[in-house]
């Protein structure tokens, strides 16, 4: 739903912000029944980002970087190995959906 609420963000917002508020749905539910579902809470942050719930993204990245996950550093080298990462672990044929997503987890 994420994914889907990117690709019609620029035609058609008001189905865009349908399928954010779907992503938060799901993501939550699987977030309750594990709280340690890392990839839950990393999309939720940006769901949430895109809603424009500011407050609620910046509590859940502060959750998922006390978990371990790698940081954006304004270091050039870190940030390099943060882009990495999430090529790795997030690989969309769409390089416009990674890069919206490292523009949010950043």
């Amino acid at each position: 739903y994420y994914v889907l609420g990117f690709l019609t963000a620029g035609t058609d917002a008001n189905a865009s912000r349908q399928h954010y508020q779907q992503a938060e749905t799901h993501l939550r539910k699987a977030l309750d029944r594990n709280k340690n579902f890392r990839s839950a809470r990393a999309y939720l942050v940006c769901v949430l980002s895109e809603l424009g719930k500011q407050d609620e993204a910046v509590a859940e990245m502060v959750t998922l970087r006390a978990m371990g996950r790698p940081q954006a550093s304004q270091d050039p080298e870190q940030f390099q190995r943060f882009q990495e990462f999430i090529q790795q672990t997030h690989p969309w044929e769409n390089p416009a959906i990674t890069t919206r997503l490292i523009e949010l987890w950043r």
